[in-house]
């Protein structure tokens, strides 16, 4: 399945999630559905030549530090100490992009394990913070251990995270990112899950997206 995103509505979202649900068919454990939905969106949006739109595409998770497998607990204590086992991390559980280091997550050094220690901390990374607001989630109730996040209903069910224009934005700090892949546009969707935690999506295009209803 492919899309122009370009021409990227709410409607056109709605259709790839079943495609996206498909994906998880024999997948062993929750990184290697999340690599396969990565890779599935980074080759999903081209335009009507065929050419690809995105520069990178990342599958986010939310754990209790305490929960991680031991290898992410010492990433984390390599450039964190004294986290209480409780403190909620944002994981990278998946990605797929232009570049060879965006193929795997163990590569990435700064987005591998985020520990989100409290909404204060949460306010200081703009993009992190307006990717939960956007998405509706009570980023006081994801920092709290355990606590039983719900997302907006009925209309408010289906919120995504848009940044139309990158460049410049407060929202994605690291600019030379966006300078040096001629990043247009981000675009996710995620929710929250059973027991306190949630997913999201992000697209990183390389042409601005509008995003319409």
């Amino acid at each position: 399945m492919q899309a122009d995103l370009s021409k990227f509505t709410l409607g056109s979202m709605l259709r790839l999630v079943p495609a996206l649900r498909e994906l998880s068919a024999d997948c062993s454990s929750v990184e290697q559905f999340a690599q396969r939905v990565s890779e599935f969106l980074f080759g999903a949006f081209v335009d009507e030549r065929g050419s690809s739109q995105t520069a990178l595409v990342r599958v986010y998770g939310t754990a209790a530090l305490g929960d991680l497998p031991l290898v992410e607990q010492q990433f984390v204590a390599r450039t964190v100490r004294g986290l209480d086992p409780d403190t909620t991390c944002l994981v990278l559980l998946g990605t797929a992009g232009a570049q060879s280091a965006w193929q795997e997550r163990t590569a990435s050094v700064d987005h591998r394990v985020i520990p989100l220690r409290d909404a204060a901390q949460v306010a200081r990374l703009p993009m992190i913070a307006a990717l939960l607001t956007q998405l509706g989630i009570d980023i006081q109730a994801l920092v709290s251990a355990r606590a039983n996040i719900v997302l907006p209903a009925q209309e408010d069910h289906y919120r995504v995270f848009h940044v139309p224009q990158a460049l410049g934005s407060p929202l994605i700090p690291s600019q030379n990112f966006v300078l040096e892949n001629g990043i247009a546009s981000a675009l996710g969707f995620g929710g929250a899950l059973p027991g306190g935690e949630m997913y999201a999506v992000v697209v990183f295009s390389t042409i601005p997206v509008p995003l319409s209803a």
